[in-house]
């Protein structure tokens, strides 16, 4: 069927202005559900271009989470990850973890809103290694996205605060140790800190791990490369580079896939 015709674009067109009026309204539907975001938000304007986001990661998240088990959303922004797992499997129960301003108060806002929200909570704090508070970049409201615990120098860092910070094994103990299937980081480059303080979740449930490794963001915590891979082998996973599902298994080819994809896959062995 011919996609590229006259009727096609309009239909495009259309549908972007839809979205550009919603989003300058402060909100737009994505997945049939109502997202509040900062106004000029950066992953709003990524949908605008692309119509989608992060369409790759989100299916493996929806393969990753199985019926009646749990899943820990940690760096969820302002939910465009949670919400289509949500609609697609109603068995599951997610928490997301977001503790930028930028982010929280509008991701508050959706979690309430949504059809969800007996099964979606939301904990602003940010996850790490080890409990207390910590150091968060702040950027501008639109660029929300790239807040996190060191600057990374993507976008200009506007103010520093302090957040409190808990692990994922301390928030897992909290809810009595569910069932937790799948954990998804995004936290602009300290993903090995959050991991590094599930050691007990992982140990005990085995759940699937869908994370960023950004070469642009894990350098300014003096991280390199293969430290992923050296974490999956140490714990019992594999480790796939994300969208083609390359099977990583040394530091030569860990470098290579970083070089072309930032999402990474470990599954247990």
């Amino acid at each position: 069927m011919r996609t590229d015709g006259p009727s096609h674009r309009l239909c495009r067109l259309w549908h972007k202005l839809r979205m550009f009026q919603m989003g300058r309204a402060g909100g737009f539907r994505y997945g049939g559900q109502r997202v509040f975001a900062p106004p000029g938000c950066h992953l709003y304007e990524r949908i605008l271009e692309d119509g989608d986001y992060e369409h790759d990661t989100a299916e493996w998240m929806f393969r990753g989470a199985r019926d009646q088990t749990w899943v820990f959303d940690v760096g969820a922004n302002i939910g465009l990850m949670a919400l289509p797992l949500l609609a697609r499997n109603p068995t599951v129960r997610v928490v997301s973890f977001e503790p930028s301003p930028n982010a929280a108060p509008y991701l508050r806002r959706t979690v309430a809103a949504s059809p969800f929200a007996d099964r979606w909570s939301l904990r602003e704090t940010a996850l790490g290694e080890t409990g207390g508070e910590v150091e968060f970049c702040v950027s501008g409201a639109a660029n929300a996205a790239f807040d996190g615990m060191v600057h990374t120098r993507r976008v200009p860092c506007e103010r520093r605060i302090t957040v409190p910070c808990s692990t994922v094994d301390q928030e897992w103990q909290a809810l009595g140790r569910p069932e937790v299937s799948l954990i998804k980081v995004d936290v602009e480059g300290a993903e090995l800190r959050v991991l590094r303080g599930a050691r007990d979740c992982l140990q005990s449930r085995r759940p699937m791990i869908v994370t960023e490794w950004s070469r642009f963001n894990y350098p300014h915590y003096g991280h390199h490369a293969g430290e992923l891979l050296e974490f999956a082998q140490a714990h019992g996973y594999h480790l796939y580079s994300l969208p083609r599902l390359w099977c990583v298994q040394d530091a030569a080819l860990m470098a290579a896939a970083n070089r072309v994809c930032g999402n990474f896959l470990l599954s247990p062995q």
